[in-house]
């Protein structure tokens, strides 16, 4: 019964999130129509029209740690009503859904105790990444106030770019600027940059990714020659080659 109730309201909390464009512009994943495809497609588009206009391109993956258990309770239901316009009822409902939660841990034959669950949206369930989603909201505009800074979510993990030309490096001030602020407002609602696994692609000829690499002050340890996103491989050519390899080496 609990999850014909999740999925009924669900079903009325996504139609009310595009009816009122709530949704972020670039956010794919758990939304209609918005896949890794579609977050794929728009991101090595906008690279690759860049490359064709001889500008360069600094992708960054920034991974989350445990971002779906991390979620402050207290923050989510005012992101509901500030964000969503929710009161009375409905508020009480989402409250209720939210809140009050209790985990154990079982390692062979052994249980723990019951602990409370004081943050963190319930894996596993229906409502669980929408909510997550809409606690997420106010990451997007804070981004775009770097206008020459590119973004696109999918779920939690994020994608940040930035193309420039020669006479254009003053960008990655502001690309670097970007992140710390995203780093800042994460910690601030309780979710943390996974800096390990922290990856970034320079998208440029050989003989330009040196200096480019140099201009990014300590994100230019995480640079690397490719990287996996949303599972296909880019390199610094966006030739796909790497990924083909890959993905015949699968096959095999």
């Amino acid at each position: 019964m609990s999850i014909i109730m999740e999925k009924m309201v669900a079903k009325q909390l996504t139609s009310y999130m595009e009816q009122h464009n709530y949704y972020d512009k670039y956010q794919s994943g758990f939304r209609s129509i918005h896949s890794t495809e579609t977050a794929l497609l728009k991101v090595s588009s906008d690279v690759m029209m860049a490359a064709d206009s001889g500008r360069y391109t600094v992708l960054v993956l920034l991974d989350r740690t445990a971002a779906f258990d991390t979620v402050d309770h207290s923050i989510l239901v005012d992101r509901l009503e500030s964000e969503m316009g929710f009161s009375g009822t409905v508020l009480q409902w989402f409250t209720s859904y939210i809140n009050g939660r209790t985990f154990n841990v079982a390692i062979n034959d052994v249980m723990s105790n019951m602990s409370n669950l004081s943050c963190g949206v319930a894996q596993g369930s229906v409502l669980g990444p929408v909510l997550f989603l809409l606690y997420l909201m106010p990451l997007g505009r804070l981004i775009r106030h770097f206008k020459n800074v590119s973004y696109h979510f999918y779920v939690d993990d994020i994608q940040l770019y930035c193309s420039f030309n020669d006479s254009e490096f003053h960008f990655l001030s502001e690309f670097l600027d970007c992140i710390s602020c995203i780093k800042n407002w994460l910690s601030s609602n309780y979710l943390q940059i996974n800096s390990n696994k922290t990856e970034t692609l320079i998208i440029a000829p050989d003989k330009n990714i040196p200096l480019i690499k140099n201009s990014l002050g300590d994100l230019g340890s995480s640079v690397k020659t490719s990287l996996r996103n949303l599972g296909v491989v880019f390199d610094q050519s966006m030739s796909l080659e790497g990924h083909c390899r890959q993905l015949t080496k699968n096959c095999f």
